[in-house]
Protein backbone atom coordinates (compact mmCIF):
# COMPACT_ATOMS: atom_id res chain seq x y z
CA UNK A 1 0.00 0.00 0.00
CA UNK A 2 1.83 3.08 -1.28
CA UNK A 3 0.51 6.62 -0.98
CA UNK A 4 3.17 8.08 -3.26
CA UNK A 5 4.87 6.88 -6.43
CA UNK A 6 5.98 3.31 -6.99
CA UNK A 7 8.77 2.09 -9.31
CA UNK A 8 9.67 -1.59 -9.76
CA UNK A 9 12.49 -2.91 -11.96
CA UNK A 10 13.73 -6.47 -12.44
CA UNK A 11 15.86 -8.52 -14.81
CA UNK A 12 13.37 -11.33 -14.30
CA UNK A 13 9.57 -11.43 -14.27
CA UNK A 14 7.51 -9.10 -12.08
CA UNK A 15 4.38 -10.63 -10.52
CA UNK A 16 1.99 -9.95 -7.65
CA UNK A 17 0.91 -12.42 -4.97
CA UNK A 18 -0.96 -9.81 -2.95
CA UNK A 19 -3.01 -6.65 -3.48
CA UNK A 20 -1.37 -3.55 -4.98
CA UNK A 21 -2.86 -0.29 -3.67
CA UNK A 22 -0.93 2.64 -5.13
CA UNK A 23 -2.15 6.23 -5.04
CA UNK A 24 0.61 7.85 -7.08
CA UNK A 25 2.25 7.17 -10.39
CA UNK A 26 3.61 3.65 -10.84
CA UNK A 27 6.17 2.20 -13.24
CA UNK A 28 6.96 -1.47 -13.82
CA UNK A 29 10.05 -2.37 -15.84
CA UNK A 30 11.81 -5.56 -16.89
CA UNK A 31 15.27 -4.68 -18.19
CA UNK A 32 16.19 -8.08 -19.62
CA UNK A 33 14.64 -9.33 -22.86
CA UNK A 34 11.58 -11.58 -22.84
CA UNK A 35 10.65 -11.09 -19.19
CA UNK A 36 6.96 -10.55 -18.39
CA UNK A 37 5.03 -8.33 -15.99
CA UNK A 38 1.92 -10.03 -14.56
CA UNK A 39 -0.15 -8.07 -12.02
CA UNK A 40 -3.42 -9.98 -12.01
CA UNK A 41 -4.73 -9.87 -8.46
CA UNK A 42 -8.40 -9.03 -8.96
CA UNK A 43 -8.54 -6.54 -6.09
CA UNK A 44 -5.60 -4.38 -7.15
CA UNK A 45 -6.22 -0.62 -6.95
CA UNK A 46 -3.61 1.45 -8.77
CA UNK A 47 -5.24 4.87 -8.95
CA UNK A 48 -2.40 6.90 -10.48
CA UNK A 49 -1.06 6.52 -13.99
CA UNK A 50 0.68 3.19 -14.60
CA UNK A 51 3.54 2.59 -17.04
CA UNK A 52 5.05 -0.64 -18.35
CA UNK A 53 8.35 -1.22 -20.11
CA UNK A 54 9.59 -4.56 -21.40
CA UNK A 55 12.19 -5.77 -23.89
CA UNK A 56 12.11 -8.50 -26.50
CA UNK A 57 8.81 -10.37 -26.28
CA UNK A 58 8.14 -9.36 -22.68
CA UNK A 59 4.40 -8.90 -22.09
CA UNK A 60 2.41 -6.95 -19.50
CA UNK A 61 -0.83 -7.97 -17.75
CA UNK A 62 -2.81 -5.82 -15.31
CA UNK A 63 -6.05 -6.51 -13.45
CA UNK A 64 -6.93 -3.34 -11.57
CA UNK A 65 -9.98 -4.56 -9.68
CA UNK A 66 -12.68 -1.88 -9.91
CA UNK A 67 -10.28 1.07 -10.12
CA UNK A 68 -9.88 3.21 -13.21
CA UNK A 69 -6.75 2.53 -15.26
CA UNK A 70 -4.64 5.43 -16.57
CA UNK A 71 -1.89 4.17 -18.87
CA UNK A 72 1.19 6.34 -18.94
CA UNK A 73 4.27 6.22 -21.18
CA UNK A 74 4.79 2.55 -22.01
CA UNK A 75 6.98 0.56 -24.38
CA UNK A 76 6.02 -3.11 -24.46
CA UNK A 77 7.82 -5.57 -26.72
CA UNK A 78 5.20 -8.29 -26.30
CA UNK A 79 1.48 -8.10 -25.59
CA UNK A 80 -0.57 -5.92 -23.24
CA UNK A 81 -3.67 -7.11 -21.35
CA UNK A 82 -5.67 -4.74 -19.15
CA UNK A 83 -8.82 -5.64 -17.20
CA UNK A 84 -10.78 -3.50 -14.76
CA UNK A 85 -14.22 -2.76 -13.40
CA UNK A 86 -13.48 0.93 -13.91
CA UNK A 87 -12.68 2.94 -17.01
CA UNK A 88 -9.51 2.58 -19.08
CA UNK A 89 -7.75 5.56 -20.63
CA UNK A 90 -4.38 6.83 -21.76
CA UNK A 91 -2.92 9.61 -19.66
CA UNK A 92 -2.76 12.98 -21.39
CA UNK A 93 0.28 13.11 -23.66
CA UNK A 94 1.32 9.54 -22.90
CA UNK A 95 3.22 7.63 -25.59
CA UNK A 96 2.07 4.00 -25.64
CA UNK A 97 3.96 1.53 -27.84
CA UNK A 98 2.89 -2.14 -27.96
CA UNK A 99 4.46 -4.52 -30.45
CA UNK A 100 2.20 -7.50 -29.74
CA UNK A 101 -1.52 -8.00 -29.24
CA UNK A 102 -3.40 -5.62 -26.94
CA UNK A 103 -6.55 -6.53 -25.01
CA UNK A 104 -8.68 -4.10 -23.00
CA UNK A 105 -11.66 -5.26 -20.93
CA UNK A 106 -14.04 -3.40 -18.65
CA UNK A 107 -15.99 -6.05 -16.75
CA UNK A 108 -18.50 -3.75 -15.05
CA UNK A 109 -21.40 -2.27 -17.03
CA UNK A 110 -21.11 1.14 -18.70
CA UNK A 111 -17.38 1.60 -18.17
CA UNK A 112 -15.55 3.18 -21.10
CA UNK A 113 -12.25 2.64 -22.87
CA UNK A 114 -10.61 5.80 -24.25
CA UNK A 115 -7.21 5.55 -25.91
CA UNK A 116 -7.21 8.72 -27.96
CA UNK A 117 -3.65 10.02 -27.90
CA UNK A 118 -2.49 10.58 -31.47
CA UNK A 119 0.95 9.22 -30.56
CA UNK A 120 -0.36 5.73 -29.76
CA UNK A 121 1.25 2.88 -31.67
CA UNK A 122 -0.41 -0.49 -31.11
CA UNK A 123 1.23 -2.67 -33.76
CA UNK A 124 -0.57 -5.95 -33.05
CA UNK A 125 -4.24 -6.84 -33.06
CA UNK A 126 -6.38 -4.86 -30.61
CA UNK A 127 -9.15 -6.57 -28.65
CA UNK A 128 -11.86 -4.70 -26.76
CA UNK A 129 -14.68 -5.84 -24.49
CA UNK A 130 -17.27 -3.72 -22.69
CA UNK A 131 -20.74 -4.36 -21.28
CA UNK A 132 -23.75 -2.09 -20.84
CA UNK A 133 -25.17 0.40 -23.33
CA UNK A 134 -22.76 3.15 -22.26
CA UNK A 135 -19.67 0.95 -22.50
CA UNK A 136 -18.15 3.05 -25.26
CA UNK A 137 -14.73 2.59 -26.87
CA UNK A 138 -12.53 5.20 -28.57
CA UNK A 139 -9.18 4.29 -30.12
CA UNK A 140 -6.79 6.54 -32.05
CA UNK A 141 -3.75 4.62 -33.25
CA UNK A 142 -1.82 7.60 -34.51
CA UNK A 143 0.05 6.82 -37.70
CA UNK A 144 0.18 3.06 -37.06
CA UNK A 145 -2.06 0.63 -38.96
CA UNK A 146 -4.98 -0.43 -36.77
CA UNK A 147 -5.68 -4.17 -36.68
CA UNK A 148 -8.95 -4.88 -34.89
CA UNK A 149 -9.08 -8.31 -33.30
CA UNK A 150 -12.03 -9.55 -31.26
CA UNK A 151 -14.22 -6.55 -30.50
CA UNK A 152 -17.31 -6.94 -28.31
CA UNK A 153 -18.64 -3.50 -27.47
CA UNK A 154 -22.08 -2.84 -26.05
CA UNK A 155 -21.84 0.93 -26.56
CA UNK A 156 -20.41 3.07 -29.34
CA UNK A 157 -17.12 2.36 -31.08
CA UNK A 158 -14.85 4.97 -32.65
CA UNK A 159 -11.61 3.99 -34.41
CA UNK A 160 -9.13 6.34 -36.09
CA UNK A 161 -5.80 5.70 -37.77
CA UNK A 162 -3.39 7.45 -40.11
CA UNK A 163 -2.79 4.06 -41.73
CA UNK A 164 -5.19 1.32 -42.82
CA UNK A 165 -7.87 -0.08 -40.52
CA UNK A 166 -8.48 -3.84 -40.82
CA UNK A 167 -10.07 -6.66 -38.82
CA UNK A 168 -8.45 -9.97 -37.96
CA UNK A 169 -11.25 -10.99 -35.59
CA UNK A 170 -14.99 -10.58 -35.22
CA UNK A 171 -16.49 -7.14 -34.59
CA UNK A 172 -19.67 -7.22 -32.47
CA UNK A 173 -20.83 -3.66 -31.84
CA UNK A 174 -24.25 -2.72 -30.49
CA UNK A 175 -24.02 1.05 -30.67
CA UNK A 176 -23.02 3.48 -33.40
CA UNK A 177 -19.58 2.92 -34.91
CA UNK A 178 -17.30 5.32 -36.75
CA UNK A 179 -14.16 4.29 -38.64
CA UNK A 180 -11.83 7.03 -39.89
CA UNK A 181 -8.53 7.06 -41.74
CA UNK A 182 -7.23 10.60 -41.32
CA UNK A 183 -4.36 10.39 -43.81
CA UNK A 184 -5.01 10.33 -47.56
CA UNK A 185 -5.26 7.08 -49.52
CA UNK A 186 -5.61 4.76 -46.52
CA UNK A 187 -8.25 2.03 -46.72
CA UNK A 188 -10.70 0.53 -44.25
CA UNK A 189 -11.22 -3.22 -44.73
CA UNK A 190 -13.57 -4.97 -42.28
CA UNK A 191 -14.30 -8.23 -44.08
CA UNK A 192 -14.62 -10.89 -41.40
CA UNK A 193 -17.72 -12.82 -42.48
CA UNK A 194 -19.16 -13.07 -38.96
CA UNK A 195 -19.03 -9.39 -38.07
CA UNK A 196 -22.17 -8.06 -36.39
CA UNK A 197 -22.33 -4.27 -36.23
CA UNK A 198 -25.95 -3.67 -35.29
CA UNK A 199 -25.89 0.09 -34.72
CA UNK A 200 -25.31 2.78 -37.32
CA UNK A 201 -21.97 2.46 -39.08
CA UNK A 202 -20.10 5.46 -40.44
CA UNK A 203 -16.90 5.79 -42.45
CA UNK A 204 -14.55 8.63 -43.34
CA UNK A 205 -11.58 8.46 -45.72
CA UNK A 206 -9.64 10.96 -47.81
CA UNK A 207 -7.66 10.84 -51.05
CA UNK A 208 -8.46 7.51 -52.69
CA UNK A 209 -9.17 5.67 -49.43
CA UNK A 210 -11.74 2.90 -49.97
CA UNK A 211 -14.01 1.01 -47.56
CA UNK A 212 -15.03 -2.65 -47.43
CA UNK A 213 -17.53 -4.03 -44.92
CA UNK A 214 -18.84 -7.57 -44.50
CA UNK A 215 -21.43 -7.54 -41.72
CA UNK A 216 -22.20 -11.26 -41.55
CA UNK A 217 -25.96 -11.75 -41.30
CA UNK A 218 -26.63 -8.47 -39.50
CA UNK A 219 -28.50 -5.56 -41.07
CA UNK A 220 -26.31 -2.66 -42.20
CA UNK A 221 -27.54 0.85 -41.42
CA UNK A 222 -25.21 3.42 -42.98
CA UNK A 223 -24.88 6.72 -41.18
CA UNK A 224 -23.28 9.94 -42.44
CA UNK A 225 -20.29 8.82 -44.46
CA UNK A 226 -17.64 10.43 -46.66
CA UNK A 227 -15.53 8.04 -48.75
CA UNK A 228 -13.12 9.35 -51.36
CA UNK A 229 -12.45 5.92 -52.89
CA UNK A 230 -14.84 3.01 -53.40
CA UNK A 231 -17.37 1.42 -51.05
CA UNK A 232 -18.17 -2.30 -50.87
CA UNK A 233 -20.87 -3.55 -48.48
CA UNK A 234 -21.98 -7.18 -48.05
CA UNK A 235 -24.40 -8.71 -45.57
CA UNK A 236 -26.91 -11.48 -45.09
CA UNK A 237 -29.27 -8.86 -43.66
CA UNK A 238 -30.71 -5.75 -45.24
CA UNK A 239 -28.80 -2.59 -46.21
CA UNK A 240 -30.19 0.89 -45.63
CA UNK A 241 -29.21 4.50 -45.03
CA UNK A 242 -30.21 5.97 -41.69
CA UNK A 243 -32.75 8.75 -41.76
CA UNK A 244 -31.03 12.05 -42.50
CA UNK A 245 -27.65 10.43 -43.18
CA UNK A 246 -25.51 12.12 -45.83
CA UNK A 247 -23.56 9.49 -47.79
CA UNK A 248 -20.89 10.70 -50.22
CA UNK A 249 -18.81 8.19 -52.20
CA UNK A 250 -16.46 9.36 -54.94
CA UNK A 251 -15.51 5.93 -56.31
CA UNK A 252 -17.48 2.87 -57.33
CA UNK A 253 -20.00 1.43 -54.86
CA UNK A 254 -21.12 -2.18 -54.54
CA UNK A 255 -23.95 -3.46 -52.31
CA UNK A 256 -24.70 -7.17 -51.88
CA UNK A 257 -27.23 -9.02 -49.75
CA UNK A 258 -26.19 -12.68 -49.89
CA UNK A 259 -29.27 -14.17 -48.17
CA UNK A 260 -32.56 -14.48 -50.04
CA UNK A 261 -35.20 -11.73 -49.83
CA UNK A 262 -33.04 -9.13 -48.10
CA UNK A 263 -33.59 -5.63 -49.44
CA UNK A 264 -31.33 -2.67 -50.15
CA UNK A 265 -32.84 0.78 -49.54
CA UNK A 266 -30.65 3.86 -50.00
CA UNK A 267 -33.32 6.47 -50.40
CA UNK A 268 -32.06 9.63 -48.72
CA UNK A 269 -32.32 12.54 -51.13
CA UNK A 270 -28.91 13.83 -49.99
CA UNK A 271 -27.01 10.77 -51.20
CA UNK A 272 -24.15 11.44 -53.62
CA UNK A 273 -22.63 8.32 -55.18
CA UNK A 274 -20.39 9.62 -57.95
CA UNK A 275 -18.96 6.35 -59.25
CA UNK A 276 -20.74 3.36 -60.75
CA UNK A 277 -23.20 1.65 -58.40
CA UNK A 278 -23.56 -2.14 -58.44
CA UNK A 279 -26.23 -4.16 -56.63
CA UNK A 280 -26.83 -7.84 -56.01
CA UNK A 281 -29.76 -9.51 -54.21
CA UNK A 282 -31.23 -13.03 -54.04
CA UNK A 283 -34.70 -14.59 -53.78
CA UNK A 284 -37.83 -12.87 -55.10
CA UNK A 285 -38.19 -10.05 -52.56
CA UNK A 286 -34.63 -8.73 -52.73
CA UNK A 287 -35.81 -5.29 -53.73
CA UNK A 288 -33.47 -2.34 -54.31
CA UNK A 289 -34.21 1.37 -53.98
CA UNK A 290 -31.62 4.04 -54.70
CA UNK A 291 -32.12 7.81 -54.63
CA UNK A 292 -28.93 9.60 -55.64
CA UNK A 293 -30.12 13.08 -54.83
CA UNK A 294 -28.87 15.62 -57.34
CA UNK A 295 -25.88 13.50 -58.42
CA UNK A 296 -25.88 11.66 -61.75
CA UNK A 297 -26.60 7.96 -61.21
CA UNK A 298 -24.28 5.53 -63.02
CA UNK A 299 -25.57 1.97 -62.74
CA UNK A 300 -22.87 -0.68 -62.93
CA UNK A 301 -23.54 -4.40 -62.67
CA UNK A 302 -27.04 -4.86 -61.29
CA UNK A 303 -28.31 -8.34 -60.47
CA UNK A 304 -31.53 -7.86 -58.54
CA UNK A 305 -33.98 -10.63 -57.70
CA UNK A 306 -36.88 -8.36 -56.88
CA UNK A 307 -37.96 -4.89 -57.91
CA UNK A 308 -35.53 -2.10 -58.70
CA UNK A 309 -36.23 1.61 -58.18
CA UNK A 310 -33.74 4.30 -59.19
CA UNK A 311 -34.13 8.07 -58.78
CA UNK A 312 -31.76 10.90 -59.61
CA UNK A 313 -31.95 14.62 -60.18
CA UNK A 314 -29.08 14.54 -62.68
CA UNK A 315 -29.76 11.74 -65.13
CA UNK A 316 -29.42 7.96 -65.01
CA UNK A 317 -27.06 5.86 -67.16
CA UNK A 318 -25.69 2.32 -67.20
CA UNK A 319 -22.05 1.28 -67.49
CA UNK A 320 -22.77 -2.37 -66.76
CA UNK A 321 -25.51 -4.94 -67.32
CA UNK A 322 -28.88 -4.60 -65.57
CA UNK A 323 -30.51 -7.95 -64.77
CA UNK A 324 -33.75 -7.46 -62.84
CA UNK A 325 -36.25 -10.26 -62.22
CA UNK A 326 -38.98 -7.94 -60.98
CA UNK A 327 -40.14 -4.52 -62.11
CA UNK A 328 -37.77 -1.67 -62.92
CA UNK A 329 -38.65 1.95 -62.19
CA UNK A 330 -36.40 4.83 -63.26
CA UNK A 331 -37.07 8.50 -62.47
CA UNK A 332 -35.19 11.67 -63.28
CA UNK A 333 -36.89 14.08 -60.87
CA UNK A 334 -35.34 17.31 -62.13
CA UNK A 335 -36.46 18.82 -65.44
CA UNK A 336 -34.53 18.10 -68.65
CA UNK A 337 -32.54 15.19 -67.20
CA UNK A 338 -32.42 12.01 -69.31
CA UNK A 339 -32.36 8.27 -68.67
CA UNK A 340 -30.05 6.31 -70.97
CA UNK A 341 -29.80 2.56 -70.31
CA UNK A 342 -28.42 1.20 -73.56
CA UNK A 343 -26.24 -1.78 -72.64
CA UNK A 344 -27.20 -4.41 -75.20
CA UNK A 345 -27.42 -7.27 -72.69
CA UNK A 346 -29.78 -5.66 -70.18
CA UNK A 347 -32.66 -7.86 -69.02
CA UNK A 348 -35.64 -6.57 -67.04
CA UNK A 349 -38.17 -9.37 -66.81
CA UNK A 350 -40.99 -7.40 -65.17
CA UNK A 351 -42.50 -4.08 -66.13
CA UNK A 352 -40.26 -1.11 -66.99
CA UNK A 353 -41.42 2.31 -65.82
CA UNK A 354 -39.82 5.64 -66.72
CA UNK A 355 -40.46 9.20 -65.55
CA UNK A 356 -38.84 12.41 -66.82
CA UNK A 357 -39.96 16.01 -67.12
CA UNK A 358 -39.13 18.94 -69.36
CA UNK A 359 -37.11 17.63 -72.32
CA UNK A 360 -35.78 14.59 -70.47
CA UNK A 361 -35.36 11.67 -72.87
CA UNK A 362 -35.44 7.93 -72.24
CA UNK A 363 -33.34 5.32 -74.06
CA UNK A 364 -33.77 1.67 -73.03
CA UNK A 365 -32.26 -1.47 -74.58
CA UNK A 366 -33.58 -4.66 -72.97
CA UNK A 367 -31.25 -7.06 -74.76
CA UNK A 368 -33.11 -10.18 -75.91
CA UNK A 369 -35.70 -10.00 -73.12
CA UNK A 370 -39.34 -9.05 -73.72
CA UNK A 371 -39.99 -5.43 -72.82
CA UNK A 372 -43.23 -4.45 -71.07
CA UNK A 373 -43.82 -0.75 -70.40
CA UNK A 374 -45.58 0.17 -67.19
CA UNK A 375 -46.96 3.58 -66.21
CA UNK A 376 -44.57 6.10 -67.73
CA UNK A 377 -44.53 9.87 -68.15
CA UNK A 378 -41.71 11.03 -70.42
CA UNK A 379 -41.22 14.70 -71.20
CA UNK A 380 -38.81 14.23 -74.10
CA UNK A 381 -38.21 11.40 -76.57
CA UNK A 382 -38.55 7.66 -75.97
CA UNK A 383 -36.33 5.05 -77.66
CA UNK A 384 -36.93 1.36 -76.92
CA UNK A 385 -35.00 -1.61 -78.32
CA UNK A 386 -35.44 -5.30 -77.61
CA UNK A 387 -34.66 -8.68 -79.13
CA UNK A 388 -37.95 -9.82 -77.62
CA UNK A 389 -41.43 -8.39 -77.98
CA UNK A 390 -42.36 -4.87 -76.92
CA UNK A 391 -45.72 -4.22 -75.26
CA UNK A 392 -47.57 -2.04 -72.78
CA UNK A 393 -48.64 -3.61 -69.50
CA UNK A 394 -52.37 -4.03 -69.06
CA UNK A 395 -53.87 -0.78 -67.83
CA UNK A 396 -50.60 1.12 -68.04
CA UNK A 397 -50.76 4.83 -68.78
CA UNK A 398 -47.92 5.83 -71.12
CA UNK A 399 -47.38 9.49 -71.97
CA UNK A 400 -44.53 10.73 -74.21
CA UNK A 401 -44.07 14.40 -75.06
CA UNK A 402 -41.53 13.93 -77.85
CA UNK A 403 -40.79 11.39 -80.57
CA UNK A 404 -41.16 7.67 -79.80
CA UNK A 405 -39.08 4.96 -81.46
CA UNK A 406 -39.64 1.19 -81.05
CA UNK A 407 -37.28 -1.46 -82.46
CA UNK A 408 -37.25 -5.25 -82.22
CA UNK A 409 -33.86 -6.33 -83.52
CA UNK A 410 -34.55 -10.08 -83.68
CA UNK A 411 -36.74 -11.59 -86.42
CA UNK A 412 -40.47 -12.13 -85.86
CA UNK A 413 -40.77 -10.16 -82.62
CA UNK A 414 -43.88 -8.03 -82.32
CA UNK A 415 -44.65 -4.57 -80.97
CA UNK A 416 -48.09 -4.09 -79.37
CA UNK A 417 -49.05 -0.83 -77.66
CA UNK A 418 -52.82 -1.14 -77.45
CA UNK A 419 -53.84 0.54 -74.20
CA UNK A 420 -56.54 3.11 -74.90
CA UNK A 421 -54.96 5.48 -72.39
CA UNK A 422 -51.69 5.83 -74.30
CA UNK A 423 -50.68 9.38 -75.24
CA UNK A 424 -47.76 9.61 -77.67
CA UNK A 425 -47.66 13.31 -78.59
CA UNK A 426 -44.76 13.23 -81.07
CA UNK A 427 -44.01 11.16 -84.13
CA UNK A 428 -43.94 7.38 -83.63
CA UNK A 429 -41.28 5.33 -85.40
CA UNK A 430 -41.36 1.52 -85.72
Amino acid sequence: SVAGTFTATSGEAITDSGVLTISGTSSFNTDVANKDIVLNTQTNAISGSVSFNTLGTGSATLDNGNANVFIGNSDIGGSLTVTTGGAISDAGGALILVDGTSSFTTDVANKTITLDNTTNAFAGAMNFSTIGGAGNVLIDNGTTALNLGTVSVAGTFTATSGEAITDSGVLTITGTSLFTTDVANKDIVLNTETNAISGLVRFTTSGTGSVTLDNGNTDVALGTTTIRGGLTVRTGGSISDAGGALITVDGASSFTTDVADKAIALNNTTNAFTGAMSFSTLGTLGHVTIDNGTTALNLGTVGVNGNFTAISGAGITDSGVLTISGNGSFTADVANQSIVLDTGTNAITGFSTFTTSGTGNVVWDNGTTNLFLGNSGIGGNLTLTSGGTIGDAGGALISVGGTSSFTTDVADKTIMLDNTTNAFAGAMIF
